[in-house]
């Protein structure tokens, strides 16, 4: 097992939803994780039938935007 440590971490799996590869703990507390603002999903995992590589690529600029302004957001409260 490797660990890694980053900032934000973009996986891009395939077409099918696949999320068999992510830690169960992790699993366990996925609706948390995302309500908090520490997990995103995007792409297939999130899209169900509309998972076309075009879609899947707005979701992650989306994303991106969104966690930029979160972050810029909490450094100008600070």
């Amino acid at each position: 097992m490797e660990s890694l440590l980053s900032d934000y971490v973009i996986f891009a799996t395939g077409r099918r939803p696949e999320l068999s590869f992510v830690d169960s703990n992790l699993l366990f507390h996925l609706d948390e994780f995302q309500q908090e603002g520490k997990l995103y999903l995007i792409g297939d995992v999130k899209n169900d039938l509309f998972r076309q590589v075009s879609i899947a690529t707005a979701d992650g600029i989306r994303t991106a935007m969104e966690i930029y302004f979160n972050e810029s957001h909490k450094k100008n409260k600070e």
